[in-house]
Protein backbone atom coordinates (compact mmCIF):
# COMPACT_ATOMS: atom_id res chain seq x y z
CA UNK A 1 0.00 0.00 0.00
CA UNK A 2 1.21 3.41 -0.73
CA UNK A 3 -0.09 6.24 0.76
CA UNK A 4 0.98 10.32 0.00
CA UNK A 5 0.27 13.07 2.31
CA UNK A 6 -0.48 16.50 0.63
CA UNK A 7 0.98 19.13 1.98
CA UNK A 8 2.88 22.69 1.34
CA UNK A 9 6.83 23.06 2.27
CA UNK A 10 5.85 24.47 5.48
CA UNK A 11 3.38 21.00 6.20
CA UNK A 12 0.18 23.07 5.39
CA UNK A 13 -2.34 20.42 4.88
CA UNK A 14 -4.39 20.33 1.18
CA UNK A 15 -7.62 18.53 1.10
CA UNK A 16 -8.03 15.82 -1.33
CA UNK A 17 -11.76 15.41 -2.44
CA UNK A 18 -11.51 15.05 -5.64
CA UNK A 19 -8.48 15.04 -6.53
CA UNK A 20 -6.87 12.48 -8.69
CA UNK A 21 -3.12 10.57 -8.81
CA UNK A 22 -1.15 8.07 -9.57
CA UNK A 23 2.54 7.17 -8.01
CA UNK A 24 5.31 5.41 -10.34
CA UNK A 25 7.15 3.02 -8.39
CA UNK A 26 10.66 2.30 -9.83
CA UNK A 27 12.65 -1.07 -7.74
CA UNK A 28 15.37 -2.25 -10.11
CA UNK A 29 14.02 -2.81 -13.52
CA UNK A 30 10.50 -3.07 -12.55
CA UNK A 31 7.78 -0.08 -12.80
CA UNK A 32 4.75 -0.54 -11.16
CA UNK A 33 1.82 2.12 -11.66
CA UNK A 34 -0.46 2.68 -8.47
CA UNK A 35 -3.92 4.66 -8.88
CA UNK A 36 -4.10 7.50 -6.34
CA UNK A 37 -7.51 8.08 -4.54
CA UNK A 38 -8.70 10.25 -1.47
CA UNK A 39 -8.28 8.44 1.64
CA UNK A 40 -9.01 11.23 4.27
CA UNK A 41 -8.68 15.28 4.47
CA UNK A 42 -4.75 15.18 3.29
CA UNK A 43 -3.88 11.76 2.15
CA UNK A 44 -4.20 9.92 -1.39
CA UNK A 45 -3.93 6.25 -1.18
CA UNK A 46 -3.65 3.31 -3.65
CA UNK A 47 -2.68 -0.19 -3.93
CA UNK A 48 0.05 -1.87 -6.34
CA UNK A 49 2.32 -5.17 -6.36
CA UNK A 50 6.14 -3.65 -5.56
CA UNK A 51 8.79 -4.39 -3.01
CA UNK A 52 10.13 -1.87 -1.01
CA UNK A 53 13.86 -1.44 -1.56
CA UNK A 54 16.72 1.05 -0.31
CA UNK A 55 17.30 2.31 -4.18
CA UNK A 56 13.17 2.52 -4.82
CA UNK A 57 12.10 5.73 -6.58
CA UNK A 58 8.46 7.42 -6.58
CA UNK A 59 7.47 9.89 -8.99
CA UNK A 60 4.01 11.21 -7.44
CA UNK A 61 1.77 13.19 -9.98
CA UNK A 62 -1.66 14.51 -8.04
CA UNK A 63 -4.27 16.70 -9.90
CA UNK A 64 -6.22 18.33 -6.66
CA UNK A 65 -9.81 20.11 -7.72
CA UNK A 66 -9.72 22.85 -9.49
CA UNK A 67 -5.74 23.03 -9.93
CA UNK A 68 -2.65 22.23 -12.31
CA UNK A 69 -1.34 18.39 -11.99
CA UNK A 70 1.76 18.71 -9.67
CA UNK A 71 4.44 16.19 -9.50
CA UNK A 72 6.94 15.20 -7.04
CA UNK A 73 9.49 12.49 -7.24
CA UNK A 74 11.06 10.65 -4.19
CA UNK A 75 13.31 8.36 -3.04
CA UNK A 76 11.87 7.44 0.36
CA UNK A 77 14.04 4.69 1.52
CA UNK A 78 17.18 6.16 0.13
CA UNK A 79 19.77 6.94 3.64
CA UNK A 80 20.67 10.62 3.88
CA UNK A 81 23.36 12.04 5.80
CA UNK A 82 21.48 15.46 6.49
CA UNK A 83 18.09 15.59 8.84
CA UNK A 84 14.98 15.32 6.79
CA UNK A 85 12.65 18.64 6.97
CA UNK A 86 10.28 20.65 4.85
CA UNK A 87 12.45 21.01 1.60
CA UNK A 88 15.09 18.53 2.17
CA UNK A 89 15.87 16.00 -0.44
CA UNK A 90 14.68 13.11 2.32
CA UNK A 91 11.38 14.74 1.86
CA UNK A 92 11.04 15.02 -2.06
CA UNK A 93 13.38 16.33 -4.56
CA UNK A 94 11.49 17.98 -7.15
CA UNK A 95 8.16 19.54 -8.07
CA UNK A 96 7.37 20.26 -11.85
CA UNK A 97 3.98 21.31 -13.57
Amino acid sequence: QLTVYVTDHAGKSFATEGATGSAIVLVGKTKTTVELKPAGENVLKGEGEFTAAPAMKVVVSITLAGQEQQQARFTPLEKKDSPVGPGSSAEHSQHSK
